[in-house]
């Protein structure tokens, strides 16, 4: 039987990134907020595990950027909180 990890964390991951765009879209959510930016955060982590194991490197890129970029949005919110 395969390992069907990978799968399942690809599929958390678009849920995850889909909600986030659904929740910005509908203005349940700006794209500073914690939750768009976490959603957006995790989505990536899991999506990158499922590319690197499936070896799709240009989507993994993506991924990896997308974890940058929300990284470093949650970082200057929490930077801005504090001041």
């Amino acid at each position: 039987m395969e390992n069907i990890l990978p799968t399942i964390a690809g599929w958390i991951g678009m849920i995850m990134i889909l909600l986030a765009y659904y929740l910005v879209s509908t203005k349940k959510a700006t794209g500073e907020s914690n939750l768009y930016q976490s959603l957006n955060f995790i989505g990536a982590i899991c999506l990158i595990y499922n590319t690197f194991i499936q070896q799709a490197w240009p989507i993994m890129v993506l991924n990896i950027v997308w974890v940058i970029i929300a990284v470093k949005t949650l970082l200057i919110r929490k930077k801005d909180r504090f001041i």
